[in-house]
């Protein structure tokens, strides 16, 4: 989006622990140590990692509530091929979210 600020640890969100380390490392310099920074990294990317599984399992729960609405049994064929449409891009999103 044009115009939007990108906050400095959105590449970290979506990088590597090689990513974060630099960021960290620009962001505070030398003030801390190299200890401090790898403690830092791997709690980022642990806090990171949960917040993926959570997204996942947000997907996958909407996913089985599509399978299973009303409109998935209905005889309306274009309300079960909705149904069927928001699940599938339900785990799409899951499968995604947790590949990243």
């Amino acid at each position: 989006m044009r115009g939007r600020f990108f906050p400095p640890w959105r590449r970290f969100y979506y990088g590597t622990m090689t990513d974060a380390r630099t960021l960290i490392f620009e962001t505070v310099g030398d003030r801390i140590s190299p200890a401090d920074v790898d403690a830092l990294v791997e709690a980022f990317v642990k806090l990171r990692d949960e917040e993926r599984r959570r997204c996942a399992k947000v997907c996958r729960d909407r996913m089985e509530l599509w399978r299973n609405t009303a409109l998935a049994k209905s005889g309306i064929p274009s309300a079960r091929e909705e149904a069927r449409a928001r699940a599938n891009e339900a785990q799409y999103l899951a499968d995604a979210i947790e590949t990243m």
